[in-house]
């Protein structure tokens, strides 16, 4: 039997991948690119609203398997991506300055939905 993610843990993926109406890093065009390729709609294309809301939007209506396998791949792609948020011991060779960008709050999101995921994974 299939498991999928539910609107409850689906809040605590959308607290980590929306920021201010943006979605994690991606900008208008790569996020159209990102969900047409995940499933098969471009969304903010679709929807005509800011990332965040189009993703709400989608989501709302969308199958289980759909708005898991969104999720999914939006994790994933935070987790390539965005390490530096939520791995304290992270370097990055191009990032030169003292500032820190690991966030303990991001972190700790993180640590919930990859939980999540390891137990969808198996």
């Amino acid at each position: 039997m299939e498991q999928y993610i539910s609107r409850k843990e689906e809040s605590v993926f959308l607290t980590l991948f929306i920021r201010n109406g943006y979605v994690l890093d991606f900008s208008d065009d790569e996020f159209n690119k990102f969900t047409l390729n995940s499933i098969g709609e471009a969304l903010k294309e679709e929807y005509g609203l800011s990332k965040g809301k189009s993703l709400k939007a989608y989501l709302e209506n969308a199958s289980d398997r759909n708005r898991t396998k969104l999720l999914m791949d939006l994790f994933r792609h935070y987790e390539e991506k965005m390490e530096y948020e939520f791995n304290p011991e992270y370097e990055e060779d191009l990032w030169m300055c003292d500032i820190k960008r690991y966030d303990e709050r991001c972190a700790h999101i993180y640590r919930k939905c990859k939980a999540i995921i390891n137990r969808l994974d198996g």
